[in-house]
């Protein structure tokens, strides 16, 4: 009998918290699961401590995707995958027991080809427990206001994925175009504002190390996802919805160029043409839709990177 759903966890050196990840999908009350641990290439004990689990339940699955990327080793997942519905679970982070079964049930109940849920930084359950559905063009405008990119706390039925799969190369805001990569006209997207998905704030993670080239990756998947939804949906991203992504585009350039600010003399200066690509980036996206729905913090910071780039960076190097 094929499992219903495929958990995917795509993971490298995380032997501190590949456990803990599993062990929350085992403890599911829905059981009928497979989990799909990708191992990207790790040198330290995760693959080891994955099979121990696996060993002991055989709905765990270690597959291996020899250090290509998290693109890469989730679509490893999703051309393995068995289940009729898919969710993913980064492996420092956790699934409250009732995340399959919540998600699973609101898909049945609405039909949605995406459901999803809030999540937890401290594993308060907060949530009012309210529903909200949306559709097609109103998906791109939620998610946008609520920072509702993230690929992690969905459950996504296989029908609605499809051939569609991450872009391999980009590690920084590839889950959001695969999430804007599903949202067509006739998109279903049912929320439940539960927290059920536990994340780990993580010093190690992307967003919070210092630069390296690899934030160039959010600039290209704004403009990626934007034009995948356009080729799906002409015209979705008009109106409110273009100025509150016109204002994403300028807040993913200003912070990049920060960091890039922040790093050593030489090495910021290895870094300038990053540097110019930020600005020009910013200028271009900076509108006057966009300074509608730019925080006011960021029309000062976005403005001063802008017309003087030298105080900036000064600014930001603490030198």
């Amino acid at each position: 009998m094929e499992p219903n759903i495929s958990v995917i966890i795509p993971c490298k050196n995380a032997e501190g918290t590949i456990q803990r990840a599993l062990r929350s999908c085992l403890a599911q009350t829905y059981p009928d699961l497979e989990i799909l641990v990708i191992d990207d290439g790790s040198t330290d004990g995760t693959r080891k401590r994955a099979e121990a689990l696996a060993r002991a339940d055989p709905r765990i699955r270690v597959l291996s995707c020899e250090g290509k990327g998290v693109s890469d080793a989730r679509n490893t997942g999703l051309s393995a995958m068995r289940g009729e519905y898919v969710t993913f679970l980064d492996a420092d982070d956790a699934m409250d027991p009732e995340l399959v079964e919540t998600l699973y049930h609101l898909q049945q109940k609405t039909g949605a080809g995406i459901t999803g849920c809030t999540f937890t930084t401290t594993g308060e359950r907060t949530g009012t427990g309210k529903t909200e559905i949306f559709t097609g063009k109103d998906i791109c405008l939620e998610a946008l206001q609520r920072n509702d990119t993230r690929i992690w706390s969905k459950l996504i039925t296989r029908e609605t994925v499809g051939e569609r799969r991450f872009a391999g190369g980009l590690t920084i805001g590839e889950d959001m175009l695969f999430f804007f990569s599903l949202v067509l006209a006739g998109t279903r997207y049912a929320l439940v504002d539960s927290p059920l998905y536990h994340y780990t704030v993580n010093p190690e993670g992307a967003m919070e190390k210092p630069f390296t080239p690899s934030f160039m990756d959010q600039l290209t998947c704004w403009d990626m996802a934007e034009k995948t939804v356009e080729e799906n949906m002409p015209g979705a991203f008009s109106g409110e919805i273009r100025g509150r992504l016109l204002a994403k585009k300028v807040v993913s350039g200003t912070l990049t160029a920060m960091k890039i600010a922040k790093l050593p003399s030489d090495e910021a200066r290895h870094y300038s043409a990053e540097f110019e690509r930020c600005r020009d980036y910013v200028r271009k996206n900076r509108t006057k839709e966009a300074l509608s729905f730019l925080p006011r913090d960021y029309k000062v910071k976005s403005s001063l990177l802008l017309s003087m780039p030298s105080l900036y960076r000064k600014l930001y190097s603490g030198r």
